[in-house]
């Protein structure tokens, strides 16, 4: 399956007749300055990649619009990679820029999705996001993959949302948010969870709009749990990399970079957090086939930094729930894990 997004009102089912409105940019910057800003999450089956560009039309940094049409200044990608991830992920990028007439160097901004998800595919985004970086000298923000699924949930919930993708041996990788009009806060830590453990702790009391491709296993289980929700469709099962735009835009407003050297997936398999030499080999190939598919100047740069980003691989996993502790909004309800 590929689609191909040029427009950021996406067309699925779950819109109302009346759509909805492009989501605003934040930006970092001002006095109409534009922001050029290229996003990835390969954490699941689905590679996603974004290109945007944004301007700050006021002093108020929630009037920001898109550029012009946005046909013009918005691509979005995704595509059922599966496991070629590697040799999808600088064409579809190259696809991109060619189509906004955009140059590598144009690129304001990185954005990346740090997963839970895909072991393979996460080290691939990654990797081509730090070695990007270094190259271009340009600054890199990254979120967890479940807040950019949670995030396309905003038009159709006025409460609770539930991430939930399938983290195998019968477990969820899961997160709980609470929807402020177009503000998203999230009220658990990214969790490893069993589907009964993660109902003993949400009940089954509130509406709550749950999405991700968990729902293709327990879909029925919560529709049989639940009194009240929503269950969006297979449109919402990955995260896609618009929404990862979005997102960026307000970490570029309040400045909240990653050190690209420093930064890792969200591991929650604690034994599977350790990188085997044979998936530093492979990471080390991906390394060089994305040196190789740019400019001689960016190639040499990367390459004198090759061995610094196999040792980031390496660095403990940056598990952002430990700098986001959860918010619990009721005393009687535990959503922490």
């Amino acid at each position: 399956m590929r689609q191909e997004t040029t427009n950021p009102v996406r067309s699925n089912p779950a819109l109302s007749a009346k759509g909805r409105d492009a989501p605003a940019f934040r930006q970092g910057t001002s006095n109409g300055a534009r922001t050029k800003v290229l996003a990835i999450d390969t954490s699941s089956k689905m590679l996603s990649v974004a290109l945007g560009t944004s301007t700050m039309l006021s002093a108020n940094p929630e009037l920001v619009e898109w550029v012009g049409s946005p046909e013009v200044h918005f691509r979005e990608y995704n595509l059922e990679a599966q496991r070629n991830t590697k040799d999808l992920l600088l064409p579809t990028i190259k696809k991109g820029l060619r189509a906004l007439n955009y140059n590598l160097k144009d690129i304001d901004y990185f954005a990346v999705g740090l997963g839970p998800g895909s072991f393979t595919g996460l080290r691939i985004g990654l990797s081509t996001i730090k070695a990007l970086s270094f190259a271009l000298k340009k600054p890199v923000v990254a979120t967890s993959s479940l807040d950019v699924i949670a995030y396309s949930a905003l038009p159709y919930s006025k409460g609770y949302i539930c991430v939930l993708v399938d983290a195998k041996r019968d477990m969820l990788y899961c997160a709980l948010y609470k929807s402020k009009c177009t503000k998203l806060q999230r009220l658990s830590r990214y969790l490893l969870i069993g589907i009964e453990d993660l109902f003993n702790k949400i009940g089954s009391e509130e509406q709550i709009v749950f999405l991700g491709d968990g729902l293709l296993r327990y879909q029925e289980f919560i529709e049989r749990r639940i009194k009240s929700g929503i269950i969006l469709n297979e449109n919402f099962y990955y995260p896609q990399a618009g929404n990862l735009l979005r997102i960026a835009q307000q970490l570029i407003q309040r400045k909240s970079f990653s050190d690209p050297f420093r930064l890792g997936p969200i591991y929650l398999y604690p034994k599977e957090c350790q990188i085997s030499p044979q998936s530093r080999h492979k990471a080390l190939a991906t390394r060089q086939s994305i040196v190789a598919g740019f400019a001689p100047e960016s190639r040499h740069k990367a390459l004198a930094t090759r061995q610094s980003i196999m040792a980031g691989l390496a660095h403990p996993p940056v598990l952002m729930a430990e700098a986001n502790p959860p918010i619990i909004l009721a005393e009687k309800t535990d959503y922490t894990d």
